[in-house]
């Protein structure tokens, strides 16, 4: 600065010194604040440089909270992920099992037609031989009643027979009672 100020007053040459001082007063002011200026812009800096660092450091916490989030969130997703995959694998084990069930169902569903026509065939069946043993019921009731009956002719053919030959041949029925039928009782 005072190299400028020797060259101005040479170029100015025989200027008045007052206008020299005056000139040098005013350089000399813009210096002082210029320098204030100077030192007002390297506090800034300073200050700046101060925020940045602390903006630095929030960066780099948030950066690490959010390097956290992401790790968090990948585990996560990985166990949703594996949950799916166990459901997918559980809900085709269900659908095989529902598939199985329902052919089963189908099977046992036939079974019991099957069975419930056996069932009917049966009770037919049984009906039938009910109605054949009634038959045979009332069969045998008519041949007891035929044959109590005929027992019943025979006894008094016999009392007859016997009522005969009693008087005509006393003797004959004590000799032939070998050959006579046994009297019912």
């Amino acid at each position: 600065m005072a190299e400028k100020i020797i060259e101005d007053l040479k170029q100015a040459g025989s200027e008045d010194m007052g206008s020299l001082l005056g000139m040098m007063n005013k350089f000399k002011a813009q210096e002082e604040n210029a320098k204030e200026e100077v030192s007002k812009l390297e506090k800034l800096i300073l200050l700046k440089d101060s925020e940045i660092t602390d903006l630095d450091i929030e960066l780099q916490s948030l950066n690490d909270f959010l390097y956290s989030v992401r790790i968090k969130q990948n585990d996560k997703i990985s166990m949703y992920k594996s949950e799916i995959e166990q459901n997918k694998v559980q809900i085709k084990r269900s659908d095989k099992l529902i598939v199985d069930l329902q052919q089963r169902t189908e099977v046992s569903q036939s079974q019991m037609n099957e069975t419930q026509e056996q069932i009917s065939r049966k009770v037919r069946a049984r009906d039938r031989l009910q109605l054949k043993l009634k038959e045979l019921s009332d069969q045998r009731d008519h041949f007891c009643m035929t044959i109590s009956h005929l027992e019943d002719k025979v006894n008094t053919y016999r009392s007859y027979v016997l009522s005969q030959n009693t008087g005509a041949q006393p003797n004959r029925q004590l000799g032939n009672t070998e050959n006579l039928p046994p009297k019912e009782q």
